[in-house]
Formats: C-alpha cells, structure tokens, sequence
C-alpha cells in the first residue's frame, strides 16, 4: 500500500517528513526504486536499520512512540487506530490482555514506517471515499516468530472476523501470503 502511494507521484519528501516527525530518522535508511513484478512496473520501497538500537514493540511502547512523536493529530490518532485494531486481535489470537501484547514482525520499524505512511498519506490527498477489492489472503504456511504457520494467519483471520472484512481464498494462490495483519488493519 506504501509503495502504491508512493507512486502516485507524492512530493518526494514527504514520506521522509513524516519518518522524521515520529522522531526515528537516525535510525533507519528508506530507499525508494523503480522494480517490476510480473513484466509490471512499479516502485518499492526497503528500509533497513541503520542502528543496533532496538524500541519497545509492546502495544504500549508502540502508543507511546506514536503519541509522543510529531506527526498531526489526525495521522497520530489513524495509526493508533489501525495498532489498536492489531493489538485487539493479537489479544485474542494469544489470549491476553491488551496492555500484555507484544508485537513480533507487525511491531517492527518496516510495519511502523507502512502505517504511518500509508495514514499520512490518505490524510494528504483527503480522498472522499475509499474502495478496495475483497482481499486475497494467499495460501501455504508462512514462517513467523511463533514458529510455521498456516496462510492466512490468526491475526488476519480475527481481524476479518471482528471488522466484518470479507476474504478471498482460492487455490491459484499457493504458499504465498498476500493480506498480512498490517495490511488487513489498514484495510479494516
């Protein structure tokens, strides 16, 4: 979703502006390239530490990075939103409490730079409406910090299951995961 905004022809500088206003500038390199997929063009974006520092990737270190960063009020509350949305169904996929919920992969600076950017720049173009396809969720297994698990994973599945959100599963999509948590939060 990051990398379709930032094809859209968005000021360069403004995803930089953003990374700068949560205050984790000096820890991170983003590069944006031109790559194709499938004989289609296309940007993508890497980011890659460029620190050994690590930050708290509890629901609680991560409310408190994006509420004490710079970014505007209306990105701020989207992001925490769309946390929030993960952190309930981490919850109940884990059977803990919400303040007990650490996030693994979804906590990682990428998944923080994704949905910042992606909040950041709905918040810039005001569009008046949103439209999206029912997603596909892929299928196979996927190799997670909790060990091998099945496409698509419980985090997506309650997600889906508590905002209502329809999936699309199919067999012409083998071992790949096409909706992740973050991306069906952002969806949702």
């Amino acid at each position: 979703l990051l990398s379709a905004f930032l094809d859209l022809g968005l000021p360069e500088n403004f995803l930089p502006k953003q990374i700068k206003l949560l205050g984790i500038e000096n820890i991170l390199d983003f590069n944006i390239y031109e790559d194709k997929s499938y004989g289609l063009r296309g940007l993508k974006h890497s980011i890659n530490l460029t620190s050994p520092k690590e930050f708290d990737r509890s629901w609680r270190g991560i409310k408190q990075l994006i509420t004490n960063s710079s970014l505007s009020i209306p990105v701020r509350e989207k992001v925490l939103e769309v946390f929030e949305v993960l952190a309930k169904a981490e919850a109940c996929v884990h059977a803990s409490k919400l303040d007990e919920v650490h996030f693994h992969e979804v906590g990682s600076i990428e998944s923080v730079i994704n949905i910042v950017g992606v909040c950041a720049f709905i918040d810039y173009l005001k569009p008046g409406r949103i439209y999206c396809v029912i997603p596909p969720v892929g299928a196979g297994n996927v190799k997670t910090s909790h060990g091998i698990l099945p496409i698509p994973v419980p985090t997506v599945l309650e997600i889906a299951r508590a905002r209502r959100v329809p999936l699309l599963g199919g067999g012409e999509f083998n071992n790949v995961e096409l909706t992740t948590p973050t991306g069906i939060a952002l969806i949702s």
